[in-house]
């Protein structure tokens, strides 16, 4: 995909129905940002760091400089650090390979990343929302699905994901599929939630199951 797929050229504008499936909602309003010519003109390279957008020494030594200190004002912690290096390298594999939504596949990551980042409390809320909450439960266990969830409360979201992936009986593209179906549920569950506490409305577990369904 290109960027020419991005726009719809009838109403000279961002086909944003297509933004919204490919990106996450604060991707999709920089996008917006982002004025398109009304006469076609050739592409062309420009460095942005610079008034004239041609790159210097100069504005390259900015430029790396200005990176080094935002590098140093948001460096995580050792405690983060440590806990970061728990996440195996198979737990990106299995994110990146599934057959889901680019958008998705980054909540997963920012799940299994931010899981094993912040605060104990802030983990169990999180892992308390995708699978052991009564409404994510009646989503899991609900027809079609009859998916069962895992009774350790304790477990994160990249421990979760090695256990779905952990069956020898399957084929890899069957893990694949059950890494996937797993996305959509917990994206959907994530969705409901900030749904309720943002918009005061509570969708039911059914209603989740048809968004899933519907996929």
């Amino acid at each position: 995909m290109y960027v020419h797929d991005l726009i719809n050229f009838t109403l000279h504008g961002w086909n944003i129905s297509l933004l919204n499936t490919l990106f996450q909602q604060d991707e999709v309003n920089a996008i917006l940002q982002i004025p398109i010519a009304w006469f076609p003109v050739a592409d062309k390279i420009y460095w942005k760091f610079s008034k004239d957008g041609n790159v210097s020494v100069k504005s390259v030594y900015h430029f790396l400089s200005n990176m080094r200190q935002e590098a140093r004002r948001e460096a995580p912690s050792s405690s983060h650090q440590q806990l970061w290096k728990q996440v195996p390298k198979q737990v990106w594999k299995l994110i990146w390979s599934c057959r889901t939504l680019p958008k998705i596949k980054e909540f997963l990551w920012r799940c299994c990343a931010d899981g094993v980042g912040v605060s104990e409390a802030l983990h169990r809320r999180q892992i308390h929302v995708l699978l052991h909450c009564p409404f994510a439960r009646a989503v899991w266990l609900g027809p079609p699905f009859n998916f069962l969830v895992p009774q350790n409360q304790n477990l994160r979201v990249f421990e979760w994901l090695l256990q779905l992936s952990a069956c020898k009986q399957l084929s890899k593209s069957s893990i694949k599929r059950i890494i996937s179906f797993a996305s959509f549920v917990c994206w959907n569950l994530w969705k409901a939630r900030n749904t309720m506490y943002c918009e005061n409305n509570m969708a039911s577990p059914n209603e989740v199951i048809v968004k899933i369904e519907k996929i």
